[in-house]
């Protein structure tokens, strides 16, 4: 008996809210005529059931049932029609006669007041109706749309939730980068077994894997790359830093530890790395260089990686000084004595054939060019 109750009572609440779903009801629902015809049909039964007792002229008037139900149920629209349907049926079951001495206007008034009074009071209550709809419409509105809020915070908050245990597991499950190979690399490096170069190569690809770094020697004049790491073969990191370039300025000239990180140090970059650190010669009273970092995957940047560039300055400052000493006699600058001491390309990156095979008047003329269009244009080329 229940389940036919719900059963039978969802179909009769969308007959009577129809109208109510996408804004304010125009026309009355179903329901609303279905209980006009319902009532009215009522009454006649009742009338023709007793005809002695002339329901439909009893005293007050029967129609007002339908105008009183419709009118605080759905509003004017339904109570009009309804108090209309009671005049076409109060006209067509007969009005009273004219009695005798009444003018013609006190008859009219007298057989028209009880239609006038159902539309005046049609009308009125369904006016207020229509105001309590409105505000129920505006009501539903806004849970709703608090219902379509909640569900999408419902569903990031999964999101959020399965991402977090997807990098628990991550975490969890992932190997654990050891230090070895960063000691082993740094072993060699201070027992002077490797180049500069290939120190710089392994290192980088130890420490931050996917890192493009490079190392510079400075003179009063400009910056000279000497050995690089990770550079693709269309690289166009600049291989020479005049003086007056901001960067020079601010690591040669001001000592200054440079990083995206910082504010105000992505002007001194200028768009030629990430970070860069200044090399300091063994009595710190000079800068003999640059450490840079031109490109590196975001999760290896951080503020400490200043830090980091300020342990490996130190220590490629005692191979630069080594270089710089050993080749004092020859009268070169500072900077094109490392550059030729030093080689300016990681072994572990150059080709095989470039040391071995000698230079052809082809290579030797565009080698030319191309140092002459980086003295034109130093910086960084799109």
């Amino acid at each position: 008996m229940t389940d036919l109750k719900t059963t039978l009572r969802t179909p009769w609440s969308h007959l009577k809210n129809w109208s109510l779903a996408t804004g304010l009801p125009v026309l009355p629902p179903p329901a609303a005529l279905i209980e006009l015809v319902v009532l009215f049909a009522t009454m006649g039964l009742i009338d023709l059931a007793f005809p002695s007792v002339g329901f439909l002229n009893l005293e007050p008037s029967p129609f007002w049932l339908p105008i009183l139900l419709l009118s605080l149920q759905y509003g004017t629209v339904a109570g009009v029609l309804a108090a209309a349907a009671a005049t076409g049926v109060y006209v067509f079951n007969g009005v009273g006669e004219q009695a005798v001495g009444e003018n013609f206007f006190s008859y009219l008034l007298r057989i028209w007041a009880l239609p006038i009074l159902w539309i005046g009071v049609a009308l009125v209550l369904g006016q207020f109706r229509l105001r309590q709809i409105a505000v129920k419409h505006d009501a539903r509105l806004k849970l709703q749309q608090r219902d379509d809020e909640a569900t999408r915070l419902a569903g990031y908050a999964r999101e959020l939730e399965d991402r977090c245990h997807r990098l628990e597991r991550q975490l969890t499950t992932g190997t654990a980068i050891s230090a070895k190979p960063v000691l082993d690399a740094l072993a060699e490096f201070a027992a002077g077994s490797r180049e500069v170069g290939t120190a710089l190569d392994t290192l980088t690809k130890t420490i931050w894997p996917g890192t493009q770094a490079s190392l510079l020697t400075a003179d009063p004049h400009c910056c000279v790359v000497i050995a690089k790491s990770g550079w693709p073969e269309t690289a166009s990191w600049a291989t020479e830093i005049p003086a007056s370039h901001p960067l020079y300025r601010a690591v040669i000239g001001e000592r200054r530890a440079l990083s995206i990180l910082n504010m105000g140090d992505e002007n001194s970059l200028a768009g030629h790395g990430v970070a860069a650190h200044p090399v300091l010669s063994s009595s710190s009273d000079r800068v003999i260089g640059m450490l840079k970092i031109e490109a590196m995957d975001p999760d290896y940047l951080e503020r400490a990686t200043i830090n980091h560039l300020r342990l490996l300055s130190r220590l490629f400052a005692l191979r630069i000084a080594e270089a710089q000493n050993s080749d004092a006699g020859t009268g070169l600058p500072p900077a094109k004595i490392s550059a030729r001491r030093l080689p300016a390309r990681s072994p572990a990156v150059a080709p095989a054939t470039e040391a071995s095979a000698p230079a052809s008047p082809t290579q030797v003329s565009t080698v030319a060019a191309e140092g002459a269009r980086r003295k034109i244009h130093p910086l960084r080329s799109s």
